[in-house]
């Protein structure tokens, strides 16, 4: 049995890259849109004017089983 956890980091430079990693993974955020989360997506990209990065800390995880 293999299980192994994680806690990265990923740092984004521009609100348009945030935009597009929302879009490509639906089960992190589900019916995402820009018309949607614009109230939030406005502040997010104020931060990253202010303080030039916006950093988020990712939880992963492997687990791989056998049956015996």
């Amino acid at each position: 049995m293999l299980a192994k956890e994680a806690q990265p980091s990923m740092t984004f430079f521009d609100i348009g890259a945030i935009i597009y990693y929302a879009s490509i993974i639906p089960w992190e955020f589900p019916d995402f849109s820009v018309d949607h989360c614009l109230s939030q997506l406005t502040q997010l990209d104020q931060l990253i004017q202010n303080d030039g990065s916006v950093t988020t800390k990712e939880d992963r995880f492997i687990l791989v089983t056998r049956k015996m």
